[in-house]
């Protein structure tokens, strides 16, 4: 057994990374460590993972002396980097001499373009000092032999989930707490409200679709635009927005829907793509047809 240390500033939050994370931090049989951002600690959630869980205060500079420190008196076997995002991490595990995995995602590649110069600098060489990456998709992994990684140093593991999650929930009563009726084909999107996911795509369909209601799972900044686009459209009566929903209640509502649908886009301008989707296969293991687009 293997003791891990794993970076993961937010793993307690809302996404398909933090559910990753937390799936394998459950299902594993290592010594691992948890790294999360102070502002997003929740003991309760904590205390329920098989894991110690090391609420930090990861401002820039922080975090190293924070990394290092753990890495040099606990004699970790790898720092475990939960994106890329956090590349930069990487530079304080060579210094102490721990090996060093990094997961990829895909919409990661493209998160230090925009920060400032210092940030970008060491994270171009926090990428020189991973030896080892995990990809989520075969893409993911182009993408990072074509930055530059060593092909050696790239393996694509598709991302999983727990299925019996999803198989065995019961949507009893959910339809009906939504409005939706028996008759009504149900279409369902799990996803923070933001461009890339597609929504407003879903809405202009669901003019031409009879009898579909169209449930949207999440929050984000493009709420109130797609509220807008369902009232204008005329179709507000056939689409629930049913906002935030925890974890441990998204298999009632893939059980409930009739179709999955997450139309996702690549869009470069704003460095922003799908990497993976892992709720296409939460709707696979519910038992339902899940509709996307070819990207990432």
């Amino acid at each position: 057994m293997a003791k891990v240390l794993l970076l993961s500033p937010s793993f307690f939050s809302v996404g398909g990374i933090q559910r990753l994370m937390q799936a394998i931090v459950t299902h594993s049989e290592h010594d691992i460590d948890v790294i999360v951002r102070r502002s997003e600690y929740h003991r309760d959630r904590a205390a329920a993972i098989n894991a110690r869980v090391l609420p930090t205060r990861l401002t820039l500079g922080r975090h190293y002396m924070t990394v290092g420190r753990l890495l040099a008196g606990n004699r970790y076997d790898a720092l475990y980097i939960s994106s890329l995002k956090h590349a930069d991490a990487a530079l304080v595990g060579a210094m102490i001499g721990t090996r060093v995995v990094c997961h990829t995602h895909g919409n990661d590649l493209f998160g230090t373009q925009t920060v400032d110069p210092i940030t970008r600098i060491l994270h171009r060489w926090g990428r020189r000092h991973i030896p080892q990456y995990i990809a989520v998709s075969d893409w993911t992994g182009r993408q990072l032999t074509d930055r530059g990684a060593d092909p050696s140093a790239v393996e694509a593991i598709p991302n999983g989930v727990d299925a019996a999650r999803f198989q065995n929930a019961q949507a009893d009563g959910l339809r009906a707490e939504m409005g939706v009726s028996a008759e009504d084909f149900l279409l369902l999107t799990v996803a923070r409200l933001v461009p890339r996911k597609g929504h407003r795509l879903v809405l202009d369909a669901l003019g031409e679709i009879e009898g579909a209601v169209y449930a949207i799972v999440g929050t984000g900044p493009e709420e109130e635009r797609l509220r807008r686009a369902a009232e204008t459209d005329g179709i507000a009566d056939r689409v629930v927005f049913a906002g935030y929903v925890p974890d441990d209640e998204l298999p009632r509502y893939y059980r409930a829907c009739d179709a999955y649908v997450m139309p996702s886009l690549h869009l470069p301008d704003a460095q922003s793509v799908e990497g993976f989707g892992l709720s296409f296969l939460e709707a696979n293991a519910a038992g339902r047809v899940a509709v996307g687009t070819r990207t990432g």
